[in-house]
């Protein structure tokens, strides 16, 4: 070290020394200065902040003024050191946050709604008549009366014990605390029962143990009750941060909900207005469902645990494909949807499946009420199905059930089926189902004689028919045997469907010609379906004549298409129409598997017959088609025509709802479980097992006697007629005079009378 270097380390240790020197010199008259500074300061900051909590809480202190009450303010806190009692309706103010009160705090006003953050009360908190439901989380107090209905954050009894006393659990002081306002107590669960031992100390009748095990029970239970509304929170608050959008629409719309055992509850009518919207799993609605028809054209998938207490209105929700697991609708209604297919473990009161195309119903179905599944692509039954009080089907389509048409006066259906874990009878048309033992007591009940008779005989015998095929583990070989579930071709169709971003370039660019032209309908592309949904005012997707040659796979259309006139020679797999499907004047040749429509009109092609997995509800129009075939069980609501074809039998159990047409085809002979509702239009020459008679009466018509429908009934084509004698008989009455109806009524008898003779002799041969 240079001697440079020492000479100015000495003059800092020298300057250093005197520094502290004039500090100790000074020190008392300066600190002084400076307290009384910081003094000031403190005041000044007291002072703010006191006018700063006068400006915001001015109302609450002009009653404090008012009241005579005297209060302070320091760091923000305001202090009260006597009791505070507000029973003033009039005084409408908030009550400020940091409030300390060393006495009791009396609340009886309808205007305050809430209790302030960080609320001290060291004597009581009476609550009385408050629009108050829920404490805060940093509440302290001396002890708590309050009405525990109207509180949702706590938990409690009522007229427990010999006194009748009301408790309740309350999280308080940063712990959850026992409160019984008839004792003045607050406290936890420990002193809670040291008090109740300390009260009951001199007892000795053993009668008072049940009272002291009561007290404490009931403590107990609340406490844990709490416990679980506080975890039921906490997962609320998770929710609300994932579902942000919901939860600010329930704000919006000021719709009320709850939250328990990690469900969030609306008790009312829900409508969704908007389809960005995702709902939350675990959502339970008391009232209907239904979304805002307008608005909401696509709505995102629906929760997992979704209950819906009333009718869940799936057509107001746009293109919706698919069910979640675990629903429960009081009313579900799929007839128009686009629904295919059923989650399993759905629990419904009543499930209306016409004319829907699910072709299965899943495991472990359960409806409360009614099921309907007329008019569907299903063939069979689970035997975990579960059904309250009715099941109506179509008998002739159903393979795992016995059935019997026509029976008694009534002219009933009724049918065996394995369902409630047992064999039942189901009567669609008295909405009856139940096992053979009830079925008879309602007979007895309603019906005696030759009747009561036939009917118990016709249950008797479904039973025993049905008992005999599931032991044998055979179905009903009178019904159609494929379906779009069991048959491998459709299954592989299913799992091997074409997305558009998968087929090659060229059959690319014509599903994309094709849906291009639908651009004005609301259409959604899936792995499953393209979904095509038009609006009321449209009534075809028309392509008539175009010279379209090509329609992508696993089309979905709700709705009507035209595709007749065009240049198509094949239809795609997997085509689903909700409404008509208009293929004449093409030259497609055959249909694919997996189609189903409402209605199709092939007539002026080229077809021969049905694929196996094809699927009609309603009309069915094959007028001049060199169709040589039908399937066996075919089931039509409406109309069918097989008129100018070379078609040389009508299937077994054939059932034509409302007109069939036969002229000029090949046919010579009705099958003799023939169904037809309205009309039959045939060739009278060519059919054998019918009684026919021409240029009858001064209409001049054709009328004749066919074995239809179980009875032998008169058909007049020419007015569109087809009934028994009785029905004939009274539309002769209003039409014509007594003497003309008379020939007509003796002209009906005469083919009824020969056509039973024939029959007769047929049998005794």
């Amino acid at each position: 070290m240079n001697i440079l270097n020492v000479k100015n380390l000495l003059i800092i240790s020298i300057g250093i020394l005197l520094t502290i020197f004039l500090c100790l010199f000074v020190k008392n008259s300066e600190n002084e200065r400076v307290n009384s500074l910081i003094t000031d300061i403190d005041s000044l900051i007291d002072k703010k902040n006191s006018q700063q909590v006068n400006l915001r809480y001015k109302l609450f202190f002009n009653y404090l003024k008012q009241q005579e009450t005297d209060y302070s303010i320091k760091d923000n806190h305001i202090y009260i050191s006597d009791n505070l009692y507000i029973d003033d309706d009039e005084a409408k103010f908030i009550l400020p946050d940091n409030l300390s009160i060393e006495g009791d705090l009396y609340l009886n006003n309808d205007y305050i709604r809430e209790l302030p953050n960080n609320l001290s009360v060291e004597g009581d908190l009476i609550l009385y008549k408050t629009k108050i439901n829920q404490l805060p989380e940093d509440l302290h107090a001396g002890s708590i009366s309050l009405p525990v209905e109207q509180i949702n954050n706590i938990a409690y009894r009522q007229e427990v014990g010999i006194d009748d006393i009301t408790l309740f659990a309350v999280f308080i002081d940063n712990e959850i605390k026992i409160s019984v306002p008839a004792w003045r107590f607050l406290g936890d669960l420990n002193a809670f029962d040291a008090k109740i031992d300390e009260e009951y100390s001199q007892a000795t009748e053993d009668e008072y143990q049940s009272e002291i095990e009561e007290y404490k029970q009931a403590a107990k239970e609340c406490v844990n009750d709490l416990i679980e509304m506080r975890k039921n929170q906490a997962n609320l608050l998770i929710i609300q941060e994932q579902y942000k959008d919901f939860f600010k629409f329930l704000d919006y719309e000021k719709i009320e909900y709850s939250f328990k055992n990690n469900n969030i509850i609306i008790d009312d009518i829900f409508k969704i207005m908007d389809s960005s919207i995702q709902l939350p799993d675990n959502l339970s609605i008391s009232g209907d469902f239904k979304c805002d028809g307008s608005k909401v054209t696509q709505l995102p998938q629906l929760p997992y645990n979704l209950s819906i207490g009333g009718e869940f209105e799936i057509l107001s929700c746009g293109i919706l494909t698919e069910l979640p697991n675990r629903l429960f609708v009081d009313y579900l209604n799929l007839r128009d949807s686009f629904i295919t297919q059923l989650p399993d473990d759905l629990s419904v009161n009543y499930l209306l499946l016409s004319n829907s195309f699910i072709s299965q119903l899943p495991n472990n179905l359960s409806v409360g009420q009614h099921l309907d599944l007329r008019g569907t692509p299903i063939t069979q039954l689970p035997d975990n199905l579960k059904v309250g009080k009715s099941l109506i089907l179509d008998v002739r389509r159903i393979r795992n059930i016995a059935y019997r048409e026509y029976i008694g006066e009534d002219r009933i259906t009724l049918f065996s089926v394995f369902v409630n874990g047992e064999i039942q009878i189901s009567v669609p048309s008295w909405k009856f189902l139940g096992n053979l033992k009830s079925f008879e007591r309602k007979i007895d009940a309603n019906y005696q004689g030759v009747t009561a008779q036939q009917y118990k005989q016709a249950a008797k015998e479904c039973v025993d028919e049905l008992i005999e095929m599931r032991k044998n583990n055979v179905v009903n070989n009178n019904q159609i045997t494929t379906s779009d579930v069991e048959n491998p071709k459709a299954k592989n169709t299913i799992k091997e469907a074409v997305t558009l971003s998968s087929t090659p370039a060229k059959s690319r660019q014509e599903d994309e010609a094709f849906l291009n032209k639908l651009h004005r309908y609301p259409l959604l592309d899936t792995d499953r379906f393209i979904y095509i949904h038009y609006s009321d005012s449209d009534v075809w997707i028309d392509f008539r004549g175009t010279t379209i040659t090509k329609i992508p796979n696993r089309l979905f259309i709700k709705g009507s298409m035209d595709l007749s006139e065009t240049m198509l020679t094949r239809l795609p797999n997997k085509l689903y129409v909700k409404g008509l499907l208009d293929i004449s004047d093409t030259v497609i040749s055959e249909l694919p598997d997996g189609i189903y429509v409402n209605r199709l009109n092939a007539s002026n092609t080229r077809i021969t017959k049905l694929p196996d997995n094809f699927y009609v509800y309603d009309d069915l129009y094959f007028n001049n088609t060199p169709i040589t075939e039908l399937p066996s069980n075919l089931l039509l609501k409406g109309d069918m025509d097989l008129s100018d074809t070379p078609i040389t039998k009508l299937p077994d159990n054939l059932s034509v709802g409302r007109n069939l047409k036969l002229n000029n085809t090949n046919i010579t002979t009705l099958p003799e479980n023939l169904s037809v509702g309205k009309g039959l239009d045939l060739d009278v020459q060519k059919i054998t097992n019918i009684v026919y008679r021409e240029h009858v009466g001064e209409d001049d018509i054709k009328l004749f006697s066919v074995f239809n429908n179980g009875e032998i009934q008169i058909s007049v084509p020419s007015w569109k007629f087809l009934g028994n004698l009785k029905s004939f008989e009274s539309k002769i009455d209003k039409k014509f005079s007594e003497v003309v109806a008379k020939q007509y009524k003796q002209v009906a008898q005469d083919c009824i009378d020969e056509l039973a003779k024939r029959r007769n002799t047929n049998r005794s041969i």
